[in-house]
């Protein structure tokens, strides 16, 4: 029913943010009208590529039998909630290092509606799965300066707690080949696989290199960093044509107050930026980046 709601919003063209919220989050969710109602309006473009990558049929997912999402740096969860009730994922994966936010997303796990579909995973994505010390985890999250590239996005250095506990290294490739050794299958397509793990963006990429190799990633959705953008684009430059991705570049609108009706909408307006998948060319103040085999209309 969700993913009705879903399509029906992009397909009407619907730009109440309240309105969407209220199609994609539980109910019962003690932090429905709180931070993630928030979280929905501090990400509006990045909102409407998520609702793009999971009500859109996916050429990954043919001949596939396991579909996976993955949000990657879930924080309080909000695109772990989007991708758990648009119905296009038999498993939801987030992938958080923070305790604080791990404690924060099983409350929302236990509370929702389909507790046995969403993985909940404290851990350290990067491109090995060997473990990680949580300062040492929590200091990927670098830096971002600006670079040759041109990115524009500056945070401060933060330190980890010398409290928290070890937390494991993954690879997104690696959950993936547990969670399809688990259902008894090798066929597994991932329709939204998104990364924001403030810096170390380009390690979780490099992590799920065989699944876009592979072309069993429908969407990527990913915040550029100057680690991240290197690697994201020698990834495009081999699988433009292998996998037949479109990408665009973006910056998010945080003072907006309603979630875009539709990626073609943004794409019309210039707010979208094709990206030419020569491995070289990133636009001066993009933030974000999403890749998809979805035409955007």
């Amino acid at each position: 029913m969700a993913s009705v709601s879903l399509a029906r919003q992009r397909d009407d063209q619907a730009a109440d943010t309240g309105t969407l919220l209220a199609a994609v989050l539980p109910k019962e969710d003690p932090f429905n009208s709180g931070a993630l109602a928030v979280w929905g309006h501090m990400s509006p473009r990045t909102t409407a590529a998520a609702v793009h990558a999971l009500t859109c049929p996916s050429p990954a997912a043919v001949g596939a039998s396991l579909a996976i999402c993955f949000d990657v740096g879930a924080n309080i969860g909000f695109f772990s909630l989007v991708a758990l009730h648009a119905g296009r994922c038999d498993a939801v994966v987030s992938v958080e290092v923070e305790p604080r936010l791990v404690r924060r997303l099983a409350i929302s796990r236990r509370l929702s509606h389909a507790p046995h579909r969403w993985h909940l995973v404290h851990a350290a994505a990067s491109n090995t799965s060997d473990s990680l010390d949580s300062r040492e985890a929590w200091s990927r999250r670098r830096e971002v300066r600006p670079s040759l590239l041109g990115l524009t996005r500056v945070r401060p250095r933060e330190v980890a707690p010398p409290s928290w506990p070890p937390v494991p290294g993954v690879t997104v490739d690696d959950l993936a080949a547990r969670l399809a050794q688990r259902v008894g299958t090798a066929n597994v397509y991932v329709p939204l696989l998104k990364v924001d793990v403030e810096g170390g963006d380009g390690e979780v990429l490099q992590g799920a290199r065989s699944l876009l190799h592979r072309c069993a990633v429908g969407s990527l959705l990913v915040e550029l960093t100057d680690e991240s953008a290197p690697v994201l684009l020698d990834l495009l430059a081999v699988a433009a044509t292998r996998c037949g991705y479109r990408a665009y570049a973006f910056r998010e609108d945080y003072l907006a107050t309603t979630i875009p009706p539709s990626l073609g909408s943004l794409l019309a307006d210039g707010v979208l930026h094709p990206l030419p998948l020569d491995g070289r060319t990133m636009p001066r103040d993009a933030e974000s980046v999403y890749c998809t085999m979805h035409a955007i209309s």
